[in-house]
């Protein structure tokens, strides 16, 4: 691979790595602050690092592999949940598919709130809640997909 194949993935995952870090502090200080506002911000920051990983995957797979990208970012998705099976576990597949489906969600929904210790979003007549743990679990999965993503 040439220096110019190299700098077109390589940006997005460290962009990837850096929302990463940043959702992983925000976590650390969400249980001795109980500010859990603190969720929406961390949701944001994993959804964006999953979106940006993605896309380096993709990226470098069509660099690589000669893999056909699409113009729609949704058929981009579609294929790299495709194929994703060589890089993650079921677990980890399916943490990154709620991952992204729920940044949509956040993006979409019109009503969201915090109650106690959960991030409640609204879509239409359907509602998706968001808790630490649930969190943490997206956190490790995504992790484990950049890990892969570096490792390709």
């Amino acid at each position: 691979m040439d220096k110019n194949e190299f700098e077109i993935w390589k940006p997005c995952l460290e962009k990837a790595k850096l929302k990463l870090r940043a959702a992983e502090n925000l976590i650390q200080m969400l249980e001795p602050l109980k500010e859990n506002r603190l969720m929406i911000k961390i949701l944001t920051l994993l959804a964006a690092s999953s979106n940006l990983t993605i896309n380096s995957i993709i990226q470098k797979e069509h660099i690589k592999n000669n893999l056909k990208l699409f113009s729609s970012p949704d058929k981009n998705l579609e294929l790299f949940f495709s194929t994703s099976s060589k890089y993650l576990k079921k677990e980890d597949k399916e943490n990154i598919l709620a991952l992204t489906k729920l940044g949509k969600e956040h993006n979409k929904s019109h009503l969201e709130f915090i109650k106690k210790d959960k991030f409640v979003i609204f879509l239409g007549d359907t509602y998706e809640i968001v808790t630490l743990d649930l969190l943490k679990k997206l956190d490790c999965s995504l992790k484990i997909l950049i890990f892969q993503a570096e490792n390709i």
